[in-house]
């Protein structure tokens, strides 16, 4: 067994059709020692455009995260998302 050890416990729930919530939690071990509260991440996602819409889907994601030792990230990103697949009609 490794000296030490993190596990991560996650949840996920839709809030209607377009947006999406996730809370991790983390836990750090060292040695034989109980697990300790190692930190959090919240995500938040929101779909801008309907799936196939455009030639891309469209969204935005906003993080905070709490590491151990009481560091503090936040973040936010726009999300783009393409279909590799080509399309065609058969007549």
């Amino acid at each position: 067994m490794p000296a030490s050890g993190a596990r991560c416990t996650g949840y996920g729930q839709a809030f209607g059709e377009r947006w999406f919530g996730e809370l991790y939690v983390t836990q750090e071990s060292q040695g034989g020692a109980a697990p300790e509260a190692g930190g959090w991440e919240a995500e938040v996602r929101h779909q801008l455009t309907e799936q196939g819409e455009y030639w891309a889907d469209w969204g935005v994601i906003i993080e905070l995260e709490r590491e151990h030792g009481d560091v503090w990230e936040a973040s936010s990103s726009v999300l783009v998302a393409t279909s590799t697949q080509s399309r065609s009609s058969v007549s």
